[in-house]
């Protein structure tokens, strides 16, 4: 079992669709370069080791009730694609993929816990 931490906020799905719509795209290539910047910054730091197969295990640490679960919870993409550009996940399809858990948590970021299934 592998851990590390994303302190701060990421942007829900709401803000992520947004972004998507406005100026071709380019408002999302930067969302997604600007979190997966922070992503790759925490893994690096955790020294995490490479794994094949795995479950993924995400507590959402977030100051209040406001936001929906399901639009936190879509920052799991940058999450993942960080993974695999610092080569730690081969790749984030069902072939690696085993599966998910979504907890909450008061605070603000998110742990990660990374599972490696035989």
């Amino acid at each position: 079992m592998q851990e590390f931490f994303i302190a701060g906020k990421f942007p829900g799905l709401n803000d992520i669709l947004s972004a998507a719509k406005k100026a071709q795209g380019r408002v999302y290539a930067a969302m997604k370069k600007e979190q997966g910047n922070r992503c790759r910054f925490a893994i690096r730091l955790a020294r995490l080791k490479p794994v094949g197969r795995f479950a993924i295990h995400f507590t959402w640490h977030e100051p209040d009730v406001r936001r929906d679960p399901d639009n936190v919870a879509a920052a799991k993409k940058f999450i993942l694609d960080a993974l695999v550009d610092e080569g730690i996940i081969k790749g984030d399809s069902r072939k690696y993929v085993m599966g998910f858990t979504d907890r909450w948590s008061d605070g603000n970021g998110v742990s990660v816990r990374i599972e490696e299934v035989p």
